[in-house]
């Protein structure tokens, strides 16, 4: 498991007998197998994206060349400091991959890494004989190995009226079992291959040897230990297949021109033996299969005959899987030198990013060092500091809208947002340079404070996530605008367009978090952004259509400001000048000290005197003329204040209030409040104990921590007494029927006196 700002594993690739050139064609192949996306290649750099799933969250796998070796790094591309093996795992599978494909690919001389010679018994040797003079004709001659030990032998069948060219069939490779990675793959096979009718099999000369000599090597091939032969393979040992010739590889096929059946045969045991046609195929042929699949090489030898011909044209004549540097668009730096040392160290091209970080860790730690509370800072505290307060910042105090974008609420929300901003400044600064980018943060968090004053004026709002997302908007204007290279283009797309869209969606259905904000910095970024990439277009006015990109910008911050000042409500001048009094923040400091008193000074429940279900108890409030009945397997608090009696059982609670009015006015406006919270359900009038009372049931889902939500019954009963001017609400939150019935006895049990 790795951690870091980009989170990475480093592995170095070594494959015997390949250079590093032919290491990274058969990584492209390898990583075209497990499904990944392609990247650039060059000789000596290939890059590859892994697909987007539970497991795998579109890691950058990049093979370089580093002093003759190939090392192979895996990173995230998206943002996380955990990557949870996802990097070591694909680094894994890569190699795994490219072992088995080199393994297959290529021939080799290590006589410790065969299997002994296994021969066919007489019932297996006559069936396969039989499926070829069946299916490939007569056996005309047999050819014999050089090695007295071999039992292969090469069937020769010589041209006639169907087939008019020669076709070469071993007979005895199929002994030896190959271990096969799928259970329907034949692990048995042998091979053909078919020849010109004008070929000599006499003649010793190289360009008609060389057949015979390859199929007696592919035969050798099913004895070695770690390899498997299948359709689509291609064999070689890395030089041409004779003097003559500039063809290297053999692709292994089904036998073509011949009935279906003829790919396989079945031994007398019901084991299967398949048949594989030799192609001959030149080094860019090879080459364009390991980079774009089997079926697009097909595809350009649709028109070749399948009869080997090492004088046949190439198809691929010119191609290269390598791509040199230059590409389509600007290739950012996203090296996996990346760390968190190295972005937050200033330097040439990486300037801007750093001291902005700084900026705001340092102004964080001077608020903390003069007293703001180091996680949860007040309101007061921060408005100190120069948060964005409608009524503060739109009656004179307009330079909130810039000190805003520097003022954090806490330590957790700096750290999210200096994360942010180093992730998008590592990108961003490399296109747009160090000038732009920081007057961008500048200009889209005065936006973003402008939008969050537009929608509620009258929430406090700090940090600079505002201007963060404006950096992204900058961003993800370059990656519509094809400014970056495509390949990473994609990837950074999809990452960057993930971050900002699950960010606006959790501040939307989130409480606490300025969505406004976030909306307005990333419009003005795509906005500004915009401007820039037309700007880098124009390389000769490149710094003059910038600062025009940016100044109509400040011209819209600017108009829009002034006519939020001007629809300023005219309370907002009292709120200023109670702020400069210091009223303000007396009332706030006495609001929050009035909350601590009354929280200290609240009873603590008492615990039930019984676990008995069936035992009920008497409360008496003699003063008031109040007494009901109670369970005593509840909790209890009970006061002779508002709140007469508490009780409290799990989620279940009942509690009873007792108000006095001063006029019928004010019991008028509780009965309308109370009406109200219950958004106008029905209301049904029920009799106590001799007095009227008015009741409401509400059933409402409330949201658990972690997830989903309880059932709950919300019952209201309540009188109000115009003669006496005084109230009493009971209100029970009950989430199951046996709880509802106590709570229904209760209510039933209160007696008032008359």
């Amino acid at each position: 498991m790795a951690i870091g700002f980009k989170p990475k594993a480093e592995m170095t690739l070594s494959l015997p007998g390949c250079s590093p050139s032919e290491i990274l064609l058969v990584a492209a192949e390898a990583a075209r197998q497990l499904g990944w996306r392609a990247g650039g290649m060059t000789r000596t750099e290939a890059v590859f994206y892994t697909p987007m799933s539970m497991r795998s969250w579109e890691e950058k796998v990049t093979l370089c060349e580093i002093n003759g070796q190939i090392v192979a790094t895996s990173a995230c591309s998206t943002i996380q400091i955990i990557d949870w093996g996802k990097n070591k795992s694909n680094l894994k599978k890569l190699f795994k991959t490219m072992q088995r494909l080199h393994d297959s690919h290529c021939i080799t001389n290590d006589k410790e890494s065969v299997h002994p010679y296994i021969a066919y018994t007489s019932e297996q040797k006559e069936a396969v004989q039989a499926h070829i003079r069946k299916y490939f004709g007569s056996i005309n001659a047999i050819l014999r190995s050089e090695e007295t030990n071999s039992p292969v032998e090469i069937l020769l069948v010589a041209p006639t009226n169907r087939y008019d060219y020669y076709t070469l069939v071993t007979c005895g490779a199929g002994a030896s079992s190959m271990k096969m990675p799928h259970k329907d793959l034949p692990s048995r096979c042998e091979f053909c291959i078919s020849l010109p009718p004008e070929w000599n099999p006499e003649s010793n000369e190289p360009e008609d040897r060389w057949p015979v000599e390859w199929l007696f090597r592919c035969a050798e091939l099913t004895r070695q230990k770690d390899i498997w032969l299948t359709c689509g393979h291609t064999v070689s040992d890395g030089s041409p297949l004779h003097e003559n010739t500039a063809m290297e590889s053999l692709l292994l096929l089904s036998p073509e021109k011949r009935d279906e059946q003829a790919g396989e045969c079945t031994l007398p045991d019901g084991e299967k033996v398949a048949f594989y046609e030799l192609y001959p195929l030149y080094k860019e042929e090879t080459e364009f299969k390991q980079a774009n699949g089997l079926a697009n090489l097909l595809d350009k030898l649709k028109d070749c005959s399948h009869i080997a011909r090492t004088d046949r044209r190439n198809t691929c004549e010119g191609y290269s899987a390598f791509h040199s540097a230059e590409n389509d668009g600007v290739i950012l730096d996203d090296s996996n030198r990346m760390t968190f040392r190295s972005i937050l160290t200033p330097r040439k091209g990486n300037m801007a990013t750093p001291i902005l970080v700084y900026i705001n860790v340092s102004i964080f730690l001077l608020m903390v060092l003069c007293g703001v509370n180091f996680l949860f800072p007040t309101g007061i505290s921060i408005l100190k500091w120069g948060a964005d307060f409608g009524p503060l910042t739109l009656s004179g105090e307009w330079w909130r809208t810039f000190t805003c974008n520097f003022i954090h609420i806490g330590v957790i929300h700096l750290l999210m947002n200096m994360y942010a901003l180093l992730y998008i400044g590592a990108y961003l600064e490399q296109l747009v340079g160090t000038d732009r980018l920081s007057v961008a943060y500048v200009l889209t968090g005065l936006c973003s404070a402008s939008a969050s004053l537009m929608i509620h004026p009258d929430s406090i709002s700090a940090g600079a996530s505002g201007a963060i997302f404006g950096l992204y908007g900058i961003f993800l204007s370059y990656l519509l605008f094809h400014r970056i290279e495509r390949h990473q283009r994609r990837s950074l797309l999809y990452s960057i367009g993930l971050f900002v869209v699950y960010n606006l969606l959790t501040g939307a259905r989130t409480e606490g978090i300025d969505n406004a904000a976030h909306v307005g910095g990333l419009v003005s970024g795509l906005l500004l952004g915009a401007g820039y990439v037309q700007a880098d277009r124009m390389q000769t006015d490149s710094r003059a259509i910038s600062r025009i990109a940016e100044g109509v910008l400040l011209v819209l911050f600017i108009l829009a400001f002034t006519e939020q000042t001007r629809l300023a409500p005219s309370e907002y001048e009292e709120i200023q000048a109670a702020w400069k009094s210091g009223e303000l923040e007396k009332y706030a400091t006495e609001e929050t000290d009035g909350e601590e008193t009354a929280n200290s000074d609240t009873p603590v429940l008492s615990p039930p005197t019984t676990t008995d279900p069936d035992k009920w108890e008497t409360y008496t409030v003699d003063q008031l003329g109040f007494s009901c009945s109670y369970p005593a397997h509840w909790m209890t608090q009970k006061s002779n204040e508002q709140c007469i009696l508490y009780l409290l059982d799990e989620q279940n609670s009942i509690a009873i209030n007792h108000n006095k009015f001063d006029t019928e006015e004010e019991l008028d406006e509780m009965h309308r409040t109370i009406l109200h919270s219950m958004q106008g359900e029905p209301v049904e009038k029920i009799n106590v104990q001799g007095k009227e009372f008015e009741k409401i049931s509400v059933p409402m889902d409330y949201p658990v921590a972690g997830g989903g939500t309880i059932h709950v019954q919300q019952t209201l009963v309540f009188r109000l007494d115009r003669e006496t001017l005084e109230g009493y609400l009971i209100i029970c939150l009950t989430t199951d029927d046996s709880h509802e019935a106590e709570a229904q006895k209760l209510i039933e049990s209160v007696q008032l006196k008359s």
